[in-house]
């Protein structure tokens, strides 16, 4: 009784923490922030920055980071500016090439939107992106993330192939909601960025709070798994069943995306050691900051979160806590060593 007493209290302020923790989640007309983030793709942005300005919903704003480009990026973008005068458009220019992961982090402080959509310069959206991913966001009204499909198109935006999540049996079900830790790292199958719409709440700043250099270095062409998995860790996530993204592949993109739920998953199963290093940095987050985890999740909560990484990854979790929370002060170092202990034991009696 006391444990289920502990899960509707943690479920509660999970609720409270995706409900008010930065923004308010029934407003008629929410603002939408899209992060854009380019290298050298000055012949698709143009694209993109028109299927955004095509949405039925019309309350957005655009972000464009330029990760030090050496196309005539900078010229289009400028262009992009000067010819948008009524839409909300800030810009960045990068002073080095950051990766993708580290320009996402240099442009989250601009974010004004209660939710966020992190879109790829070579992507485009449906005109009903928005107003979908909305919908699937007040259906499930406690995930911090929302996905639909995807359709592969050329360079020229030609077909190639459509639902490619659905047709490959990934995904079945019209609208799915998924709740926090429902999978491990190894069997969650994901949109690529650009299909995915974030509801902007604490932990996802807490995310961008305690992001270092040498996670984004570790993870520069990778970054998106990192905070998707995170996201999904969390808030859970709701899976819609519709092609709202037209994914572009190309000379810089195709051998990694053509197959992509595959290749994440081989890539899992093969210790790829930057997954063991995602465990790492999820452990990090959890440490700095739990304070603020355990303010809006309950211990409960944070032993979850636990619970769930050392379920999957028992030696790097273990290595981890033996190393560095010697590193934090008395209290919390005494809560967290408690919480650890609590699930050591529960593998040992399982």
């Amino acid at each position: 009784e006391e444990e289920r007493s502990q899960r509707v209290a943690y479920l509660k302020r999970l609720e409270r923490d995706l409900k008010s923790s930065s923004f308010p989640l029934q407003r008629a007309e929410p603002k939408i922030s899209f992060l854009i983030t380019n290298y050298n793709y000055a012949e698709f942005l143009p694209i993109l920055i028109n299927s955004i300005q095509s949405q039925n919903h019309k309350n957005n704003e655009i972000i464009i980071i330029d990760d030090c480009s050496t196309d005539n990026s900078r010229e289009v973008i400028q262009e992009i500016h000067k010819n948008n005068p009524n839409m909300k458009i800030k810009v960045k220019f990068n002073d080095k090439n950051l990766g993708q992961l580290g320009a996402i982090a240099s442009g989250y402080e601009m974010v004004e939107g209660e939710y966020l959509v992190l879109a790829d310069a070579d992507d485009s959206l449906d005109e009903f992106f928005v107003e979908r991913h909305l919908y699937t966001h007040r259906f499930s009204s406690l995930c911090m993330l929302t996905s639909c499909d995807i359709r592969f198109v050329d360079r020229k935006g030609t077909l190639i192939h459509n639902n490619c999540y659905n047709s490959s049996g990934s995904w079945t079900k019209p609208l799915e909601y998924f709740a926090p830790f429902s999978f491990t790292l190894r069997d969650w199958v994901f949109a690529p960025c650009t299909a995915n719409m974030f509801r902007k709440t604490k932990m996802l700043d807490l995310f961008f709070k305690v992001l270092d250099e040498e996670t984004i270095r570790t993870f520069r062409y990778k970054g998106e798994w990192l905070l998707l998995y995170y996201a999904n860790m969390l808030g859970g996530n709701t899976r819609l069943n519709e092609c709202l993204v037209n994914f572009r592949l190309h000379s810089n993109n195709h051998d990694t995306h053509l197959h992509f739920p595959t290749n994440m998953v081989k890539a899992l199963n093969s210790g790829d050691p930057n997954f063991s290093l995602s465990v790492e940095f999820f452990l990090r987050l959890f440490i700095h900051g739990y304070s603020e985890m355990q303010k809006h999740y309950s211990v409960l909560g944070c032993k979850t979160y636990i619970q769930w990484l050392y379920g999957q990854y028992p030696d790097t979790v273990s290595k981890f806590m033996s190393t560095h929370l010697h590193s934090l002060n008395g209290e919390i170092r005494g809560e967290i060593r408690q919480i650890y202990n609590s699930v050591i034991s529960y593998f040992k009696n399982k």
